[in-house]
């Protein structure tokens, strides 16, 4: 096998209203660095059972623009309540980069699946982030 590692430029697109889901850099950073720990099996998530993947995200250094970033982009609206499926589209709008370019990330304080909608919704305890 390849031992090449693909290397994913990411943003974290932090959607807020200026409360407690206005997450600083260095939650973010832990978000990475656990996320690729999950790929390497290394670190906090390692398992004996676990296989390394040669994936590792990297905040974006680079905006669409050409400008330096540290890969995380705050916006303040109030879609940081959202409802899925209805809302996803318009959340995703406030603001994409390129996903041919950038593996693009939200963050929001809430998720609420409407009723008969199929999906999966993940939580993170947001002490753990």
């Amino acid at each position: 096998g390849s031992s090449e590692v693909s290397i994913i430029p990411t943003v974290v697109h932090v959607i807020h209203n200026n409360g407690e889901e206005n997450i600083s850099l260095d939650q973010v950073d832990n978000a990475i660095l656990w996320l690729n720990e999950a790929y390497t099996n290394s670190g906090g998530s390692f398992n004996t059972d676990g296989t390394e993947i040669p994936i590792q995200f990297c905040l974006a250094k680079k905006n669409p623009d050409g400008d330096f970033t540290e890969g995380v982009n705050y916006v303040q609206n109030n879609l940081t309540d959202m409802l899925v499926p209805s809302q996803d589209l318009d959340l995703k709008d406030l603001s994409r980069w390129d996903p041919l370019e950038y593996l693009n990330i939200w963050v929001v304080k809430s998720i609420t699946r409407e009723d008969n909608s199929p999906g999966v919704i993940y939580n993170v305890p947001h002490d753990s982030v």
